[in-house]
């Protein structure tokens, strides 16, 4: 599946919450969010700007690999391999017998909702102000809910988690 995504950095949470609200968006989750990162010793992985993650998500353990597709330069675009998996201490067996280690840890709180063909996500880490996370299945639907939450594609970054954070100068826990 492709991810196209955009973040906004420093949003008015209340704000964005009743925006969503009032377009009609569901509410899907509302709790902590932890992801573990995960590469070869030489970071095969991230030379072929490819991601591994193992996340947390409440009572959900998904593993993922993100591969940089081409986009626009206002979105982030990758192909996302993802599955479910069931028991999150023989997920990091698995993956440390297979020869990844983990090269990276983020925790944060996460508010999401959904409409049909597209969620957003407010993320909230340690001292980082909030911002919001777009994701639809095209550019131009993407460019549609910014428009329609009352932002420009100027506020927009087509960002990583890791970009945000070192944005704000606060390095991922290695």
């Amino acid at each position: 599946m492709n991810e196209i995504e955009i973040k906004i950095l420093e949003i008015d949470v209340e704000e964005t919450i009743d925006k969503l609200t009032s377009l009609g968006a569901e509410k899907i989750f509302d709790g902590e969010v932890c992801a573990f990162f995960y590469d070869t010793l030489d970071r095969r992985l991230a030379s072929q700007n490819r991601i591994l993650r193992l996340r947390v998500l409440g009572d959900k353990v998904e593993l993922v690999l993100k591969e940089k597709l081409e986009s626009d330069d206002d979105v982030k675009a990758r192909l996302e391999t993802e599955l479910y998996v069931s028991d999150l201490e023989t997920a990091k067996t698995l993956l440390g017998k297979l020869g990844y280690s983990l090269v990276g840890l983020s925790t944060k709180h996460r508010i999401s909702y959904k409409l049909p063909d597209v969620k957003f996500e407010i993320d909230q880490l340690a001292g980082i102000p909030a911002y919001l996370e777009i994701e639809a299945n095209n550019p131009n639907m993407l460019r549609k809910y910014v428009l329609m939450l009352g932002f420009t594609m100027r506020q927009t970054r087509p960002w990583s988690t890791e970009d945000v954070l070192k944005y704000y100068s606060k390095p991922q826990k290695q």
